[in-house]
């Protein structure tokens, strides 16, 4: 076994004269903010403005510096000036998710939520370094807690459909509480069949997926705060336009807030962790003549603690800790009873993260404000099965990870999960640099 340490970095971002984006549903100059609740009530309101700065429509629209790309019916993956994948930060309520499969049939943003409307927010620039280094930008997916009237109930219930692909969606939620803690019970599914192209030929993207949640916060008389989310996601016969399928996939999360104000702000610790299963093949949903499966895994767990102070009015400071850890497994099988390890995509693959970070806030005048901020991440890679070997077929010559070239019929180029290191941003962002070590 071999550790490598695979980055010490540094991230530096200052953001001078940045104007602050307003929480309405025009900007100062014009053009429209993006919003995406996906029709929900007006209770999303209450989300803080930071967790509302969202990027024009003409931006994300027209700018070559954003795309999305998709491999099939579900889950978009960001690219951001070039960037993505790893470089690309993907954030649901503050937990970083990781996918299963090493062709990204299944990115971070296929674990949004089926029960529950979320504010999808996309940054195409760095704004603090609490999240950690970012080359590329962020995704961030916000739930809002719910709004009680005097009942001490609300809920919800949505029913929609598509027609090209014959999609169709339900989901609801319960909630019983008021002010300073409530209980919510949440469940959705989604289905969709392949659909038409403007050819009119059929492209495979049919799938289905479920989910169930479960979440509540209690506030005492003196701020402190706890709040708690459960989940299960399941995926069942997810079909792709390429040479494997995803007849099931399953995300368990888990997510616990502590927090209470001390001095002239609050403490924040959060803790989350995310199991993460999939299964691809190219016989469950198709013909195929040589059968090959790949059972592939990802363990996340994390934590950060954060202290927010106000000095004046005027002046903020922020700084915090975070570890999270990645467990990756993924092995192909072939032959005709599929016992032969074909290929070993993931060999192991294991990544520590240990970070740190303080940032300041300088506001100039009410839209405007200047930050800067440092943060330090420690970073290690290790893959525990690289020593382990595999016959691409039955009856070839073994392998090993580390003599093979890491490519097969199943994922045209698997590669571990990848870290960028040192950011430097500069004014407001647009110039940038970035390093990369494996």
């Amino acid at each position: 076994m071999i550790v490598k340490p695979l980055a010490r970095s540094i991230g530096l971002i200052v953001c001078g004269c940045a104007a602050l984006p307003a929480f309405a549903q025009m900007s100062d100059n014009g053009e429209m903010i993006i919003r995406v609740t996906e029709g929900q009530s007006a209770e999303l309101e209450r989300l803080s403005d930071a967790a509302l700065a969202s990027e024009p429509v003409s931006r994300l629209d027209s700018d070559p510096a954003v795309s999305l790309s998709r491999l099939g019916g579900r889950g978009l993956d960001p690219v951001v000036r070039g960037q993505g994948q790893e470089r690309v930060d993907v954030l649901l309520d503050g937990m970083r998710v990781e996918g299963a499969c090493p062709n990204r049939m299944d990115p971070p943003t296929s674990r949004l939520s089926t029960a529950l409307p979320q504010i999808l927010e996309v940054r195409t620039s760095n704004r603090t370094l609490r999240w950690g280094p970012i080359a590329g930008g962020q995704v961030i997916a916000t739930t809002a807690d719910p709004v009680f009237g005097d009942s001490g109930t609300t809920g919800h219930l949505t029913v929609g459909g598509s027609d090209n692909g014959n999609g169709r969606l339900v989901n609801g939620s319960a909630a019983v509480g008021n002010d300073d803690g409530f209980v919510r019970l949440a469940a959705g599914y989604e289905e969709a069949d392949d659909y038409e192209d403007g050819d009119g030929e059929t492209v495979r993207s049919a799938f289905k997926n479920s989910e169930g949640r479960l979440d509540g916060a209690w506030r005492a008389d003196n701020g402190f705060h706890v709040k708690a989310t459960i989940s299960r996601q399941e995926e069942r016969d997810v079909k792709y336009a390429s040479l494997m399928d995803a007849p099931k996939t399953d995300t368990d999360m888990a997510r616990l807030e502590l927090g209470a104000p001390v001095a002239n702000g609050e403490w924040n610790l959060m803790t989350w962790r995310a199991d993460v299963d999939h299964t691809m093949d190219n016989f469950s949903l198709r013909d195929a003549m040589m059968k090959m499966q790949t059972d592939s895994e990802t363990r996340t767990r994390g934590a950060r603690l954060t202290l927010d102070q106000a000095l004046d009015t005027t002046k903020d400071i922020a700084l915090g800790v975070d570890v999270e850890s990645n467990d990756w497994d993924a092995t192909m099988y072939n032959g005709m009873a599929l016992d032969n390890v074909g290929s070993l995509l993931w060999p192991g693959v294991e990544r520590d993260r240990v970070g740190l970070f303080v940032e300041g806030f300088h506001r100039i005048r009410p839209t405007i404000q200047l930050g800067a901020g440092v943060r330090y991440d420690r970073v290690t890679m290790d893959a525990t099965r690289a020593e382990e070997s595999f016959t691409m077929k039955p009856g070839m010559m073994a392998m090993t990870p580390g003599g093979s070239t890491r490519r097969s019929m199943a994922c045209p180029i698997p590669r571990p999960p990848t870290t960028m290191s040192v950011v430097f941003c500069p004014g407001n962002g647009a110039s940038r640099r970035s390093r990369r070590w494996m």
